[in-house]
């Protein structure tokens, strides 16, 4: 199984890839490299961070279907967490502590449609449904994937994205491939997740209530069309 480090960094290649080939003036597709973040409002979500927002970072692919309207397809990587740290209630003296993380995979599938104002600025709506892929962990390092007493908790959650950016273009129109800068804002929301055990010797449900996500997202990234 690729590792996050393998994905993103064939992606690069890719970027690098459809620079130096295709042919000129067909600005027909698009791969950007981005990073961003969305709303965290759910009361559950206290139990992991108190800053309402969780970043990702990922990548973005899209097929042109019409001169001004197409197919896109995104996924994305994101985690938070920290030390919980238990007391006595009468004492208030620490008896121990734990690490509880949050970690995420997000895939999205839409469409996405532009006007074409300038040869060196292009505004777009993209609208998308997405998937999340939540993953809970609870044991003395987080960090690590495989500790023998880590205990894992994974849900699903279906949502979608709708916003509004803008492409800012470094390269001239009739270059063969086009660099590009990305600025995107819009609202995201995800489902719920029920979180289950996926452990052979856990079971039971997660007792942290309905995790979901929703609120402002904005995403900026670079990239190529070509």
């Amino acid at each position: 199984m690729r590792t996050t480090h393998q994905i993103l960094a064939a992606g690069l290649a890719a970027l690098a890839s459809a620079a130096v080939s295709g042919p000129a003036h067909a600005v027909n597709h698009e791969l950007n490299i981005d990073y961003g973040w969305q709303g965290a409002h759910d009361p559950a979500w206290d139990f992991f961070s108190d800053n309402p927002r969780i970043g990702s970072y990922g990548l973005r692919g899209g097929m042109r279907l019409s001169e001004r309207v197409g197919v896109v397809a995104s996924w994305g990587r994101g985690a938070r967490g920290g030390t919980v740290y238990l007391e006595d209630p009468e004492t208030y003296d620490t008896l121990g502590s734990f690490d509880l993380a949050f970690k995420m995979h997000q895939v999205g599938l839409g469409a996405k449609a532009d006007l074409d104002v300038s040869p060196w600025a292009r505004p777009y709506g993209v609208l998308m449904v997405t998937g999340m892929l939540g993953t809970v962990l609870m044991d003395d390092d987080s960090d690590e994937d495989d500790n023998a007493n880590q205990v894992r908790y994974s849900g699903f959650g279906p949502g979608g994205f709708a916003g509004l950016g803008v492409e800012l273009f470094g390269s001239a129109p009739e270059a063969r491939a086009r660099f590009v800068g990305t600025l995107e804002a819009g609202y995201a929301h995800t489902f719920p997740m029920e979180f289950t055990a996926s452990g052979e010797d856990q079971v039971g449900e997660l007792s942290v209530g309905d995790l979901g996500f929703n609120g402002l997202a904005i995403r900026m990234g670079a990239g190529v069309r070509f």
